[in-house]
C-alpha cells in the first residue's frame, strides 16, 4: 500500500493453462503410452533434482501438481510441505493426518526414518507406475492400510498390470519403488534416463496383418471343383 507506507509480500504464479497430469489422467479414462509419459518425465525429474541440490525435497508429488503450460512443458507445481533434507518425518501424527498423499508417500515416511532425496523419487515412480497402468502399485481400503502395505508388500509388479510396457522401463519404474531408498536410483534423472533407455530401445510394435478380403480369397482349380 503506496499510501500507507506499508509493504505487503505477495507472490506471483505463473499462468500455466495446460492443466495437471491428474487433469489428463481423468480425461483419458485409461493408461498413457510409455511415449506420453516419456514426454513429461525428464522435466519433472530435473525439477526435482533441482530441489535437491538445494538441500529441499517436495514430499507432495503427484498428478495434481505436475503442471503443463501451453505448449505442453512440465512444472512442478505446490510446495507447500516442502522440507530440509535429512530431517525425521514422522510420517503419520497423533490425529492421523499424513505430510503429503499417502498414496505417494515412500515407506520411509510413514516408518519415522530420515527421508532423503530417494522419497521424492518414490513418489515419481507411483506417478509413472499410475500413468502407464491406470492404477496404483499399492491399493487399500484406507490410507493407513496403504501406508502398511508399503511395509510389508512389494509393489504390484507394472507388467503385470502393463502387459505393454517395454521390460526394460518397467524395471526402471520398480527399481525407483524399491522399499530401501538407497536401492533407488542416485537421482530422479537416473531413474528418468534409465526409463528413457527402456522405452527407445523397445523394438517397435509389428503391425497387424489385414485379414485377407473375400475377393482375394483363392478359387478352387477346375480340377479340384470337379472332382
Amino acid at each position: 500500500d503506496e499510501s500507507s507506507g506499508i509493504l505487503s509480500p505477495y507472490t506471483v504464479l505463473e499462468y500455466l493453462p495446460g492443466g495437471s497430469l491428474q487433469d489428463r489422467l481423468d480425461a483419458r479414462q485409461g493408461p498413457l503410452s510409455p511415449a506420453e509419459v516419456l514426454a513429461w518425465l525428464p522435466g519433472v525429474a530435473s525439477a526435482l533434482d533441482f530441489m535437491h541440490e538445494r538441500a529441499t525435497i517436495h514430499r507432495d508429488i503427484k498428478p495434481g501438481n505436475i503442471l503443463f503450460d501451453g505448449p505442453g512443458h512440465a512444472f512442478v507445481a505446490d510446495f507447500g510441505i516442502a522440507k530440509a533434507l535429512g530431517g525425521i518425518d514422522t510420517g503419520l501424527t497423533q490425529t492421523g493426518a499424513t505430510p503429503g498423499s499417502p498414496d505417494y508417500m515412500a515407506p520411509e515416511a510413514a516408518a519415522g526414518r530420515a527421508i532423503g532425496r530417494g522419497y521424492d523419487q518414490y513418489a515419481l515412480a507411483v506417478v509413472v507406475y499410475e500413468a502407464l497402468s491406470a492404477r496404483l502399485p499399492h491399493v487399500g481400503d484406507t490410507p493407513l492400510a496403504t501406508l502398511f502395505q508399503k511395509q510389508t508388500r512389494p509393489p504390484h509388479p507394472l507388467l503385470a498390470a502393463a502387459p505393454d510396457v517395454p521390460m526394460a522401463a518397467a524395471a526402471a519404474v520398480m527399481r525407483a519403488l524399491q522399499r530401501d531408498p538407497q536401492k533407488r536410483f542416485p537421482s530422479c534423472s537416473a531413474f528418468a534416463e534409465a526409463f528413457a533407455l527402456g522405452v527407445r530401445a523397445a523394438p517397435p510394435p509389428k503391425p497387424a496383418r489385414p485379414a485377407p478380403s473375400p475377393e482375394a480369397a483363392p478359387r478352387p482349380s477346375a480340377s479340384a471343383a470337379a472332382s
